[in-house]
């Protein structure tokens, strides 16, 4: 064969499912807002546009308000996962310590998200990341 299989750790696996979902669902929750707001009708190619640019647009910062925000949970699951050695479990911390010091410290005024979508996104991004990766003991 010409090419080799590429070994993908879950470690990065989990991180890419996280961002995709997590922005994307983001974008929902800001379309659905934006649409209950205005009675215009938003024609659906703006739509389709912003859902499959939303990991670009949240990863920029532009549904958060800070840009490049969500990388900062990378290395710490990692610094967690060399000490508690349970991968869902260093995610969910992770998760926890730096969303709850983006919540505490940030307006929700900053970037276009609500509180409430961000806690909505991080619900359903969290359970969708558990069932995915539920039979992952360690990091691979």
């Amino acid at each position: 064969m010409f090419y080799k299989k590429i070994k993908v750790s879950s470690f990065f696996k989990i991180w890419v499912c996280h961002f995709f979902v997590y922005y994307l669902i983001q974008a929902i929750l800001l379309l659905i807002d934006i649409s209950s707001k205005y009675e215009e009708n938003i024609k659906m190619s703006k739509i389709f546009s912003a859902l499959l640019g939303s990991i670009l647009i949240g990863l920029f910062g532009f549904l958060d308000g800070i840009g490049f925000f969500g990388l900062i949970a990378i290395p710490l699951m990692w610094i967690i996962k060399l000490k508690i050695k349970k991968f869902l479990l260093s995610y969910l911390f992770s998760i926890l310590v730096i969303y709850t010091f983006f919540l505490l410290i940030f307006n929700s005024g900053f970037g276009y998200s609500s509180r409430k979508n961000i806690i909505i996104s991080l619900m359903i991004t969290v359970l969708i990341n558990c069932i995915i990766f539920r039979q992952h003991k360690q990091i691979k």
